[in-house]
Protein backbone atom coordinates (compact mmCIF):
# COMPACT_ATOMS: atom_id res chain seq x y z
CA UNK A 1 0.00 0.00 0.00
CA UNK A 2 1.51 3.49 -0.88
CA UNK A 3 0.09 7.04 -0.93
CA UNK A 4 -0.60 9.46 -3.55
CA UNK A 5 -0.03 13.23 -3.26
CA UNK A 6 -2.67 14.59 -5.77
CA UNK A 7 -3.73 18.72 -5.48
CA UNK A 8 -3.09 18.93 -1.77
CA UNK A 9 -4.79 15.85 -0.90
CA UNK A 10 -3.68 12.31 0.46
CA UNK A 11 -4.59 9.54 -1.39
CA UNK A 12 -4.75 5.96 -0.09
CA UNK A 13 -4.29 3.21 -2.55
CA UNK A 14 -3.52 -0.53 -2.59
CA UNK A 15 -2.62 -0.19 -6.70
CA UNK A 16 1.13 -0.90 -7.20
CA UNK A 17 2.93 1.37 -9.43
CA UNK A 18 3.28 -1.88 -12.18
CA UNK A 19 -0.44 -2.20 -12.15
CA UNK A 20 -0.89 1.41 -12.49
CA UNK A 21 1.41 1.38 -15.46
CA UNK A 22 -0.29 -1.44 -16.85
CA UNK A 23 -3.57 -0.08 -16.96
CA UNK A 24 -2.18 3.02 -18.55
CA UNK A 25 -0.69 1.14 -21.25
CA UNK A 26 -3.90 -0.17 -22.27
CA UNK A 27 -4.81 3.52 -23.75
CA UNK A 28 -2.17 4.24 -26.06
CA UNK A 29 -0.06 7.02 -26.07
CA UNK A 30 -2.60 9.79 -26.40
CA UNK A 31 -5.97 10.37 -25.32
CA UNK A 32 -8.45 13.67 -26.68
CA UNK A 33 -9.53 16.40 -24.66
CA UNK A 34 -12.16 17.93 -26.98
CA UNK A 35 -13.75 20.40 -23.74
CA UNK A 36 -10.11 22.20 -23.55
CA UNK A 37 -8.34 23.68 -26.70
CA UNK A 38 -5.51 24.38 -25.21
CA UNK A 39 -4.36 20.96 -23.95
CA UNK A 40 -6.27 19.21 -26.95
CA UNK A 41 -4.07 16.01 -27.01
CA UNK A 42 -2.89 14.27 -23.65
CA UNK A 43 -0.86 11.44 -21.98
CA UNK A 44 -3.24 8.91 -20.34
CA UNK A 45 -1.04 8.76 -17.44
CA UNK A 46 -1.12 12.39 -16.88
CA UNK A 47 -4.46 13.17 -17.77
CA UNK A 48 -5.62 9.59 -15.45
CA UNK A 49 -3.33 10.26 -12.72
CA UNK A 50 -4.68 10.20 -8.70
CA UNK A 51 -8.06 9.04 -9.81
CA UNK A 52 -10.30 7.22 -8.04
CA UNK A 53 -12.87 6.11 -10.30
CA UNK A 54 -12.44 6.03 -13.49
CA UNK A 55 -15.48 4.77 -16.10
CA UNK A 56 -14.89 3.41 -19.34
CA UNK A 57 -17.80 4.26 -21.80
CA UNK A 58 -17.74 1.98 -24.93
CA UNK A 59 -20.54 4.15 -28.03
CA UNK A 60 -20.80 5.11 -31.05
CA UNK A 61 -22.61 8.27 -32.66
CA UNK A 62 -24.93 5.50 -35.33
CA UNK A 63 -26.36 3.92 -31.75
CA UNK A 64 -29.25 6.00 -31.10
CA UNK A 65 -29.33 4.21 -27.87
CA UNK A 66 -26.02 5.20 -27.31
CA UNK A 67 -26.86 8.85 -28.30
CA UNK A 68 -29.52 9.14 -25.50
CA UNK A 69 -27.70 7.33 -22.96
CA UNK A 70 -24.72 9.96 -23.44
CA UNK A 71 -26.68 12.97 -22.87
CA UNK A 72 -28.26 10.81 -19.50
CA UNK A 73 -24.55 10.41 -18.52
CA UNK A 74 -22.92 13.85 -19.33
CA UNK A 75 -25.52 15.43 -16.27
CA UNK A 76 -24.53 12.69 -14.11
CA UNK A 77 -20.73 13.50 -14.94
CA UNK A 78 -21.48 17.27 -14.76
CA UNK A 79 -23.11 16.98 -11.78
CA UNK A 80 -20.22 14.15 -9.67
CA UNK A 81 -17.30 15.50 -11.29
CA UNK A 82 -16.56 19.05 -12.51
CA UNK A 83 -17.26 22.56 -12.34
CA UNK A 84 -16.18 24.92 -15.26
CA UNK A 85 -15.15 28.04 -15.44
CA UNK A 86 -15.93 30.55 -17.85
CA UNK A 87 -12.92 29.66 -20.05
CA UNK A 88 -14.22 26.14 -20.29
CA UNK A 89 -10.87 24.35 -18.09
CA UNK A 90 -11.98 22.46 -15.07
CA UNK A 91 -11.51 23.56 -11.73
CA UNK A 92 -12.12 21.95 -8.82
CA UNK A 93 -13.30 23.70 -5.53
CA UNK A 94 -12.42 23.41 -1.70
CA UNK A 95 -15.25 24.31 -0.58
CA UNK A 96 -16.63 20.74 1.60
CA UNK A 97 -20.44 22.47 0.62
CA UNK A 98 -19.11 22.08 -3.31
CA UNK A 99 -16.34 19.15 -3.49
CA UNK A 100 -16.68 16.69 -6.10
CA UNK A 101 -15.62 13.45 -6.60
CA UNK A 102 -12.52 12.40 -8.38
CA UNK A 103 -14.12 10.40 -11.45
CA UNK A 104 -12.93 10.29 -15.09
CA UNK A 105 -14.68 9.01 -17.72
CA UNK A 106 -12.60 8.09 -21.24
CA UNK A 107 -14.90 7.07 -24.23
CA UNK A 108 -13.92 4.83 -26.22
CA UNK A 109 -15.09 5.04 -29.46
CA UNK A 110 -16.67 2.30 -32.03
CA UNK A 111 -17.64 4.87 -34.79
CA UNK A 112 -17.33 3.79 -38.22
CA UNK A 113 -17.20 7.54 -39.90
CA UNK A 114 -14.43 10.59 -38.60
CA UNK A 115 -17.82 12.92 -39.64
CA UNK A 116 -20.16 10.98 -37.01
CA UNK A 117 -16.81 10.78 -34.50
CA UNK A 118 -16.28 14.34 -34.45
CA UNK A 119 -19.75 15.68 -34.27
CA UNK A 120 -20.62 13.12 -31.38
CA UNK A 121 -17.06 14.63 -28.93
CA UNK A 122 -18.21 18.19 -29.85
CA UNK A 123 -20.34 17.82 -26.83
CA UNK A 124 -18.51 15.31 -24.39
CA UNK A 125 -17.07 16.92 -21.09
CA UNK A 126 -14.88 14.26 -20.76
CA UNK A 127 -11.75 12.63 -21.87
CA UNK A 128 -11.64 10.88 -25.24
CA UNK A 129 -9.63 7.79 -27.70
CA UNK A 130 -8.49 9.11 -30.87
CA UNK A 131 -10.59 7.96 -33.77
CA UNK A 132 -11.11 4.53 -34.72
CA UNK A 133 -8.20 3.50 -32.63
CA UNK A 134 -6.44 -0.24 -32.25
CA UNK A 135 -6.79 0.31 -28.49
CA UNK A 136 -10.27 1.23 -28.22
CA UNK A 137 -10.89 -2.05 -30.08
CA UNK A 138 -8.52 -4.32 -27.74
CA UNK A 139 -10.60 -2.80 -24.37
CA UNK A 140 -13.64 -3.91 -26.65
CA UNK A 141 -12.60 -7.28 -26.28
CA UNK A 142 -10.83 -6.98 -22.84
CA UNK A 143 -14.00 -5.51 -21.17
CA UNK A 144 -16.29 -7.45 -23.11
CA UNK A 145 -18.42 -4.89 -24.90
CA UNK A 146 -20.69 -6.72 -26.71
CA UNK A 147 -23.15 -4.38 -27.03
CA UNK A 148 -23.37 -0.68 -26.58
CA UNK A 149 -24.00 1.66 -24.96
CA UNK A 150 -21.67 -0.49 -22.48
CA UNK A 151 -20.22 1.20 -19.63
CA UNK A 152 -17.49 -0.23 -16.96
CA UNK A 153 -16.57 1.37 -13.77
CA UNK A 154 -12.94 0.69 -12.48
CA UNK A 155 -12.00 1.01 -9.03
CA UNK A 156 -8.18 2.81 -9.59
CA UNK A 157 -7.60 2.96 -5.71
CA UNK A 158 -7.75 -1.21 -5.81
CA UNK A 159 -5.77 -2.45 -8.41
CA UNK A 160 -7.59 -1.02 -11.36
CA UNK A 161 -9.99 -3.61 -10.63
CA UNK A 162 -13.59 -3.60 -12.04
CA UNK A 163 -16.54 -2.56 -9.60
CA UNK A 164 -19.45 -3.02 -12.47
CA UNK A 165 -19.50 -3.94 -16.10
CA UNK A 166 -22.90 -2.97 -16.13
CA UNK A 167 -23.35 0.52 -14.84
CA UNK A 168 -26.26 1.72 -18.18
CA UNK A 169 -28.68 -0.64 -16.42
CA UNK A 170 -27.61 0.30 -13.32
CA UNK A 171 -27.71 4.17 -13.88
CA UNK A 172 -30.90 3.25 -15.93
CA UNK A 173 -32.57 1.55 -13.30
CA UNK A 174 -31.50 4.60 -10.73
CA UNK A 175 -33.04 7.12 -13.15
CA UNK A 176 -36.31 5.01 -13.30
CA UNK A 177 -36.94 4.84 -9.89
CA UNK A 178 -35.51 8.14 -8.54
CA UNK A 179 -34.19 10.34 -11.12
CA UNK A 180 -30.44 11.50 -11.17
CA UNK A 181 -30.43 12.37 -7.70
CA UNK A 182 -30.79 8.71 -7.04
CA UNK A 183 -27.94 7.73 -9.78
CA UNK A 184 -25.41 9.75 -8.19
CA UNK A 185 -26.30 8.94 -4.71
CA UNK A 186 -25.44 4.92 -5.81
CA UNK A 187 -22.33 6.17 -7.55
CA UNK A 188 -20.67 3.96 -8.11
CA UNK A 189 -22.99 1.17 -8.27
CA UNK A 190 -20.83 -1.40 -6.29
CA UNK A 191 -22.44 -4.87 -6.34
CA UNK A 192 -24.01 -6.37 -3.46
CA UNK A 193 -21.34 -8.70 -1.22
CA UNK A 194 -22.88 -12.58 -2.25
CA UNK A 195 -23.62 -12.47 1.72
CA UNK A 196 -25.58 -9.35 1.45
CA UNK A 197 -27.96 -11.00 -1.25
CA UNK A 198 -28.10 -14.57 0.46
CA UNK A 199 -30.76 -15.14 2.29
CA UNK A 200 -30.84 -16.02 6.15
CA UNK A 201 -32.94 -19.44 5.60
CA UNK A 202 -33.55 -21.25 2.98
CA UNK A 203 -35.39 -24.89 2.21
CA UNK A 204 -34.06 -27.92 3.19
CA UNK A 205 -34.30 -31.22 1.46
CA UNK A 206 -37.40 -33.09 2.27
CA UNK A 207 -38.82 -36.57 0.68
CA UNK A 208 -42.81 -35.79 1.42
CA UNK A 209 -43.95 -32.17 0.31
CA UNK A 210 -47.84 -32.17 -0.05
CA UNK A 211 -49.00 -31.34 -2.80
CA UNK A 212 -49.93 -27.64 -3.86
CA UNK A 213 -48.23 -26.10 -0.85
CA UNK A 214 -44.97 -24.65 -0.14
CA UNK A 215 -41.68 -27.17 1.35
CA UNK A 216 -42.03 -26.51 5.33
CA UNK A 217 -38.69 -27.41 6.60
CA UNK A 218 -36.80 -24.43 6.53
CA UNK A 219 -33.08 -23.74 8.14
CA UNK A 220 -30.47 -20.92 9.18
CA UNK A 221 -28.36 -20.70 5.84
CA UNK A 222 -25.35 -19.75 8.07
CA UNK A 223 -24.08 -23.60 8.34
CA UNK A 224 -23.28 -23.19 4.34
CA UNK A 225 -20.44 -20.75 4.44
CA UNK A 226 -17.72 -22.79 4.84
CA UNK A 227 -18.81 -25.67 2.54
CA UNK A 228 -18.47 -25.37 -1.55
CA UNK A 229 -21.89 -24.05 -2.97
CA UNK A 230 -23.06 -25.37 -6.32
CA UNK A 231 -26.20 -23.55 -7.55
CA UNK A 232 -28.56 -24.53 -9.93
CA UNK A 233 -30.74 -22.64 -11.80
CA UNK A 234 -33.62 -23.77 -13.30
CA UNK A 235 -37.19 -23.98 -14.13
CA UNK A 236 -39.95 -26.07 -14.78
CA UNK A 237 -40.79 -24.38 -18.27
CA UNK A 238 -37.62 -25.05 -19.01
CA UNK A 239 -36.18 -28.83 -19.95
CA UNK A 240 -32.39 -28.99 -20.53
CA UNK A 241 -33.23 -30.63 -24.16
CA UNK A 242 -34.78 -27.37 -24.96
CA UNK A 243 -31.78 -25.16 -23.54
CA UNK A 244 -28.94 -23.35 -25.54
CA UNK A 245 -26.52 -24.39 -22.89
CA UNK A 246 -25.45 -27.83 -24.05
CA UNK A 247 -23.77 -27.88 -20.88
CA UNK A 248 -26.24 -27.87 -18.67
CA UNK A 249 -27.57 -31.25 -16.67
CA UNK A 250 -31.67 -32.04 -16.25
CA UNK A 251 -32.84 -33.00 -12.59
CA UNK A 252 -32.24 -36.89 -13.69
CA UNK A 253 -28.70 -36.22 -14.47
CA UNK A 254 -27.82 -34.09 -11.46
CA UNK A 255 -29.71 -36.50 -8.89
CA UNK A 256 -26.97 -38.92 -10.53
CA UNK A 257 -24.10 -36.79 -10.41
CA UNK A 258 -24.63 -35.26 -6.44
CA UNK A 259 -25.07 -39.31 -5.27
CA UNK A 260 -21.94 -39.85 -7.05
CA UNK A 261 -20.27 -37.28 -5.56
CA UNK A 262 -21.49 -37.99 -1.83
CA UNK A 263 -20.17 -41.18 -2.35
CA UNK A 264 -16.81 -40.65 -3.60
CA UNK A 265 -15.96 -37.77 -2.14
CA UNK A 266 -16.90 -38.12 1.15
CA UNK A 267 -14.35 -35.74 2.70
CA UNK A 268 -15.28 -33.04 0.99
CA UNK A 269 -18.18 -30.94 2.41
CA UNK A 270 -20.32 -29.02 -0.19
CA UNK A 271 -23.97 -28.21 -0.76
CA UNK A 272 -26.61 -28.01 -3.85
CA UNK A 273 -28.98 -25.63 -3.63
CA UNK A 274 -32.13 -24.93 -6.05
CA UNK A 275 -32.23 -21.29 -7.54
CA UNK A 276 -35.67 -21.08 -9.28
CA UNK A 277 -36.46 -19.36 -12.19
CA UNK A 278 -40.44 -20.53 -12.35
CA UNK A 279 -43.15 -17.90 -13.63
CA UNK A 280 -45.55 -19.03 -10.56
CA UNK A 281 -44.91 -19.99 -7.01
CA UNK A 282 -47.02 -23.15 -7.77
CA UNK A 283 -45.03 -23.86 -10.54
CA UNK A 284 -41.99 -23.49 -8.16
CA UNK A 285 -43.51 -25.75 -5.62
CA UNK A 286 -44.66 -28.62 -8.44
CA UNK A 287 -40.95 -29.06 -9.77
CA UNK A 288 -39.10 -28.44 -6.62
CA UNK A 289 -41.53 -31.27 -4.95
CA UNK A 290 -41.22 -33.39 -7.82
CA UNK A 291 -37.34 -33.39 -9.19
CA UNK A 292 -35.29 -31.62 -6.23
CA UNK A 293 -36.70 -31.95 -2.75
CA UNK A 294 -34.98 -35.42 -2.20
CA UNK A 295 -31.34 -34.16 -2.59
CA UNK A 296 -31.31 -30.27 -2.94
CA UNK A 297 -32.51 -27.10 -0.92
CA UNK A 298 -33.65 -24.64 -2.08
CA UNK A 299 -34.33 -19.96 -2.40
CA UNK A 300 -37.36 -19.29 -1.48
CA UNK A 301 -39.40 -18.42 -4.47
CA UNK A 302 -38.78 -15.01 -5.58
CA UNK A 303 -36.22 -13.85 -3.11
CA UNK A 304 -33.10 -13.09 -4.78
CA UNK A 305 -33.02 -15.10 -8.03
CA UNK A 306 -32.28 -12.06 -10.53
CA UNK A 307 -29.26 -10.86 -8.19
CA UNK A 308 -27.81 -13.61 -8.26
CA UNK A 309 -28.16 -14.26 -11.70
CA UNK A 310 -26.77 -10.67 -12.50
CA UNK A 311 -24.02 -11.25 -10.18
CA UNK A 312 -22.71 -14.17 -12.04
CA UNK A 313 -23.82 -13.59 -15.46
CA UNK A 314 -26.36 -16.39 -15.81
CA UNK A 315 -28.18 -15.62 -18.84
CA UNK A 316 -29.67 -19.25 -19.63
CA UNK A 317 -31.02 -22.19 -17.76
CA UNK A 318 -30.85 -24.57 -16.64
CA UNK A 319 -27.40 -23.63 -15.57
CA UNK A 320 -25.03 -25.11 -12.58
CA UNK A 321 -22.52 -22.99 -10.73
CA UNK A 322 -19.72 -24.24 -8.48
CA UNK A 323 -18.42 -21.55 -5.62
CA UNK A 324 -15.89 -21.70 -3.22
CA UNK A 325 -16.59 -21.36 0.57
CA UNK A 326 -16.89 -17.97 2.04
CA UNK A 327 -14.17 -15.00 2.29
CA UNK A 328 -15.41 -13.81 5.92
CA UNK A 329 -13.23 -10.70 4.82
CA UNK A 330 -15.29 -9.74 1.60
CA UNK A 331 -18.51 -11.59 1.98
CA UNK A 332 -17.66 -12.86 -0.74
CA UNK A 333 -17.90 -16.95 -2.66
CA UNK A 334 -15.12 -17.46 -5.15
CA UNK A 335 -16.97 -18.19 -8.66
CA UNK A 336 -15.14 -21.71 -9.44
CA UNK A 337 -16.89 -22.45 -12.71
CA UNK A 338 -19.62 -20.65 -14.22
CA UNK A 339 -20.71 -23.39 -16.04
CA UNK A 340 -20.35 -27.31 -14.96
CA UNK A 341 -21.04 -29.83 -17.23
CA UNK A 342 -22.25 -32.97 -15.48
CA UNK A 343 -21.65 -35.13 -18.76
CA UNK A 344 -17.99 -34.52 -19.05
CA UNK A 345 -16.84 -33.22 -15.21
CA UNK A 346 -14.89 -36.06 -13.48
CA UNK A 347 -16.00 -36.69 -10.13
CA UNK A 348 -12.01 -36.45 -8.86
CA UNK A 349 -12.02 -33.40 -10.65
CA UNK A 350 -14.07 -31.55 -7.72
CA UNK A 351 -14.68 -28.61 -7.51
CA UNK A 352 -14.53 -28.43 -11.58
CA UNK A 353 -12.22 -25.77 -12.27
CA UNK A 354 -12.73 -24.32 -15.59
CA UNK A 355 -10.98 -26.16 -18.07
CA UNK A 356 -9.99 -24.54 -21.59
CA UNK A 357 -10.26 -27.78 -23.73
CA UNK A 358 -13.06 -30.42 -24.59
CA UNK A 359 -15.40 -32.13 -26.72
CA UNK A 360 -16.98 -29.85 -28.94
CA UNK A 361 -20.60 -31.40 -28.55
CA UNK A 362 -20.05 -30.82 -24.61
CA UNK A 363 -19.11 -27.21 -25.10
CA UNK A 364 -20.98 -24.20 -23.84
CA UNK A 365 -21.69 -22.38 -27.56
CA UNK A 366 -21.71 -18.92 -25.73
CA UNK A 367 -18.08 -19.19 -25.70
CA UNK A 368 -17.90 -19.02 -29.16
CA UNK A 369 -19.13 -15.63 -29.60
CA UNK A 370 -16.78 -14.48 -26.24
CA UNK A 371 -13.40 -15.42 -26.68
CA UNK A 372 -11.07 -17.35 -29.43
CA UNK A 373 -11.67 -20.76 -29.90
CA UNK A 374 -9.28 -23.09 -31.66
CA UNK A 375 -11.41 -25.81 -32.82
CA UNK A 376 -9.63 -29.21 -34.24
CA UNK A 377 -12.05 -31.53 -36.69
CA UNK A 378 -10.16 -35.13 -36.25
CA UNK A 379 -13.80 -37.62 -36.93
CA UNK A 380 -11.95 -39.94 -39.51
CA UNK A 381 -8.88 -41.49 -38.02
CA UNK A 382 -8.23 -43.87 -35.23
CA UNK A 383 -9.42 -43.92 -31.67
CA UNK A 384 -6.04 -44.13 -30.77
CA UNK A 385 -4.71 -40.96 -32.97
CA UNK A 386 -7.92 -39.43 -31.96
CA UNK A 387 -6.90 -39.80 -28.54
CA UNK A 388 -3.05 -38.87 -29.06
CA UNK A 389 -4.68 -35.44 -30.96
CA UNK A 390 -6.50 -35.04 -27.04
CA UNK A 391 -3.77 -34.99 -25.65
CA UNK A 392 -1.83 -32.75 -27.21
CA UNK A 393 -4.65 -30.59 -26.70
CA UNK A 394 -4.78 -30.56 -23.50
CA UNK A 395 -1.52 -30.14 -22.80
CA UNK A 396 -1.33 -26.75 -25.36
CA UNK A 397 -4.24 -25.57 -23.34
CA UNK A 398 -1.83 -25.19 -20.62
CA UNK A 399 -0.15 -22.78 -21.78
CA UNK A 400 -2.42 -20.72 -23.82
CA UNK A 401 -5.14 -19.42 -21.10
CA UNK A 402 -7.46 -16.91 -23.66
CA UNK A 403 -7.93 -19.74 -25.89
CA UNK A 404 -10.57 -22.55 -25.81
CA UNK A 405 -9.58 -25.80 -27.29
CA UNK A 406 -12.48 -28.00 -28.61
CA UNK A 407 -12.27 -31.07 -30.43
CA UNK A 408 -14.69 -32.61 -32.67
CA UNK A 409 -14.11 -36.68 -33.04
CA UNK A 410 -17.74 -37.69 -33.72
CA UNK A 411 -18.73 -38.00 -37.85
CA UNK A 412 -22.45 -37.14 -36.68
CA UNK A 413 -21.77 -34.93 -33.90
CA UNK A 414 -24.85 -32.27 -33.58
CA UNK A 415 -22.76 -29.46 -32.59
CA UNK A 416 -19.51 -30.15 -34.93
CA UNK A 417 -21.66 -30.91 -37.48
CA UNK A 418 -23.15 -27.72 -37.57
CA UNK A 419 -20.55 -25.39 -37.01
CA UNK A 420 -18.54 -27.50 -40.16
CA UNK A 421 -21.33 -26.56 -42.10
CA UNK A 422 -21.76 -22.80 -41.44
CA UNK A 423 -17.66 -23.04 -41.98
CA UNK A 424 -18.47 -24.60 -45.24
CA UNK A 425 -15.98 -27.67 -44.09
CA UNK A 426 -18.69 -30.32 -44.97
CA UNK A 427 -16.29 -32.68 -46.59
CA UNK A 428 -14.63 -34.97 -43.92
CA UNK A 429 -11.67 -36.30 -44.55
CA UNK A 430 -8.73 -38.74 -43.10
CA UNK A 431 -6.64 -35.45 -42.26
CA UNK A 432 -7.63 -33.19 -39.45
CA UNK A 433 -8.27 -29.70 -40.00
CA UNK A 434 -7.71 -27.01 -37.14
CA UNK A 435 -9.84 -23.58 -37.43
CA UNK A 436 -8.89 -20.78 -35.33
CA UNK A 437 -12.71 -19.05 -34.81
CA UNK A 438 -12.24 -15.28 -33.40
CA UNK A 439 -16.09 -14.19 -33.38
CA UNK A 440 -15.30 -11.36 -30.95
CA UNK A 441 -13.16 -9.96 -34.02
CA UNK A 442 -15.78 -9.15 -36.08
CA UNK A 443 -16.54 -12.92 -37.05
CA UNK A 444 -13.06 -14.00 -38.34
CA UNK A 445 -12.19 -17.34 -38.67
CA UNK A 446 -8.99 -19.03 -40.14
CA UNK A 447 -8.47 -22.50 -41.45
CA UNK A 448 -5.59 -25.03 -41.77
CA UNK A 449 -5.58 -28.46 -43.17
CA UNK A 450 -3.14 -30.76 -41.13
CA UNK A 451 -1.26 -33.68 -42.52
CA UNK A 452 -0.15 -36.74 -40.92
CA UNK A 453 3.58 -37.60 -42.10
CA UNK A 454 5.40 -40.50 -41.85
CA UNK A 455 6.69 -41.36 -37.89
CA UNK A 456 9.94 -40.09 -36.53
CA UNK A 457 12.87 -42.16 -35.39
CA UNK A 458 11.29 -42.60 -31.79
CA UNK A 459 8.36 -44.00 -33.63
CA UNK A 460 6.15 -40.42 -33.22
CA UNK A 461 3.70 -39.52 -35.42
CA UNK A 462 4.64 -35.62 -37.25
CA UNK A 463 1.42 -33.91 -37.75
CA UNK A 464 2.53 -30.45 -39.92
CA UNK A 465 0.08 -27.75 -41.10
CA UNK A 466 -0.22 -26.62 -44.49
Amino acid sequence: MYYENNQQKTRKTTTTREEEEEFMNQFGNELMNPFDYHNLIVKPSHALAGKDIILLYFSAYWCQQCRQFTSLLAKMYQKLVTKRSSSGSRRRSNSSSTRTRNVEVVFCSLDYERKEYEKYISNMPWLCMPYQSNFSKQMAKKYKAKGIPHLVVIDATNNYSIITSDAVSEIRSDKLNGGLKNVISNFPWRPKTFLEIWPDRIYAPIRNITAGEPPSKMMNSGFLRNKYLMLYFSAQWCPSSASSNAAAPDSYSLLQFYNQLKSQKREVDFELVFVSSDHTEESYIEYFKRDLSSFCCALPYNTCEQELRKKYAVQTVPTLLMLGPVNYSTGERPLINPNVSTKVAAIADFPFPIKHYGSIEQADTNSFNDQKCLLIFHENRTEEEQEWTKQIAMKVSQNVEDIQIYWSFEKDGMIGTKVRSVLDLSDVSTEPTMVLLDLPDRGRYYCKKCVYNDNDENNNTIITVE
